[in-house]
């Protein structure tokens, strides 16, 4: 297994600038088409998450399945963190009824989809703020709702909770087909970082590293290898 540590030159961050979070996501497909090319899944199931909030998660989730979209992949963002949701408001789109409603069976999740909120791109924002959704999430209703979203998207990309603050992110990702960690690349906290790894291998899910710098986008660094 290799290590999610940056690579590092001479002890420097090894970095380059890109033009936007749009070409960096662009860089990303790159090395997870590789990989889907490989398992050919029916519809690739992508799950973002961080070790703590404030990581850049939903940033990336989001401008990700922004440049799927564009390239033809029809794709459903789907809202999986209900501490901080903030989708909605971003696409412009009102905020209910959600994932929430879907887990709760008050909705079927293919009617809370908000259609073509860019090109190519469906969301299903988290339809609530402040809800303990880990007992939704222990049954088969995520996987139920996910199956449903297939139908029509060839990707479905999973915004999901940090995994040091909030247990149903594992829920979440269990189901995925690949998994990205998000870690801000100046701020690494290496314990909780372990702990993170240790809890995406235990899930079984293939995984790639990702740094963001607060102020300049970097070159993704990857994996050698997907797991």
């Amino acid at each position: 297994m290799g290590s999610l540590i940056p690579i590092r030159d001479k002890g420097e961050w090894k970095q380059r600038q890109v033009p936007s979070m749009l070409e960096e996501c662009r860089n990303l497909w790159a090395i997870l088409s590789t990989h889907f090319r490989t398992s050919a899944p029916t519809s690739m199931m992508i799950g973002f998450v961080s070790t703590i909030a404030g990581e850049g998660t939903t940033t990336l989730a989001s401008n990700f399945a922004v440049a799927l979209g564009e390239q033809g992949i029809t794709t459903c963002l789907v809202e999986g963190n209900f501490h901080n949701p903030g989708l909605a408001g971003s696409f412009d789109v009102p905020p209910e009824p959600g994932l929430l409603q879907a887990l709760r069976g008050k909705v079927d999740p293919s009617l809370a989809v908000h259609r073509q909120v860019a090109e190519g791109l469906d969301l299903l924002p988290a339809g609530g703020s402040g809800v303990d959704s880990y007992p939704l999430l222990g049954g088969n209703a995520f996987l139920q709702a996910l199956v449903r979203l297939r139908d029509g998207h060839n990707a479905i990309v999973l915004d999901a909770p940090p995994l040091s603050e909030h247990a149903e992110a594992s829920l979440m990702l269990r189901y995925m087909d690949a998994v990205i960690l998000v870690v801000r690349a100046n701020e690494i906290r290496k314990p909780a970082l372990r702990r993170s790894l240790t809890t995406l291998k235990s899930l079984g899910v293939p995984y790639v590293g990702v740094t963001l710098n607060a102020m300049t986008y970097e070159l993704p660094v990857f994996l050698d290898r997907l797991l």
